[in-house]
This record gives structure tokens, sequence and C-alpha cells, in this order.
């Protein structure tokens, strides 16, 4: 699954997004967006692609001094194992 598919899916699988812009240049990556429509996460999935993640301010984020704190999460679930292994 290529990173742009697991994006696709990702915004796909959060309540409140009912369509996604696609800008496909080829037909295998208009492909890949219409694959992305069937892509379900577990939850341990979820949380590794989220884990990380901080929603930001759209009118002040990128103002000096008034960034969101970004707080990394530790992994959970089968990701555990999959760190120390690279580790």
């Amino acid at each position: 699954m290529s990173a742009a598919q697991i994006a696709q899916a990702w915004v796909l699988n959060h309540g409140g997004v009912s369509s996604m812009l696609v800008g496909a240049d080829t037909s295998a990556q208009f492909d890949s967006a219409i694959a992305a429509l069937g892509t379900t996460f577990t939850d341990d999935e979820l949380f590794e692609l989220e884990r990380n993640y901080t929603p930001c301010d759209l009118i002040n984020d990128y103002t000096a001094g008034r960034r969101i704190a970004r707080e990394a999460r530790l992994a959970q679930g089968t990701f555990v194992g999959e760190l120390e292994k690279a580790a």
C-alpha cells in the first residue's frame, strides 16, 4: 500500500468526511485512490498513524510563539515490538 493510499484511507476513515479530492495524473494513481475507499485500519494501526499528530490551529499555528506544543506518545499494541526490533 502506498503512502498516498494510507493518507487517503486515513482521511476517509474520519467522521464528517464525505468526499476526498483526488488529483490523479495517471490511471494507477486514480486506481490507488479508489482502493483507499475499501481500506480500514485496526485500532493499533490508527494509534500508530496518529500518535505523533497534533492538530494545528489554522489561524495561529504559523505565528511565532503561538505554536501548539507537540508531545510524542509512546507506541502501543503490535507496534511496540516493531520499534524494539528496529533499535
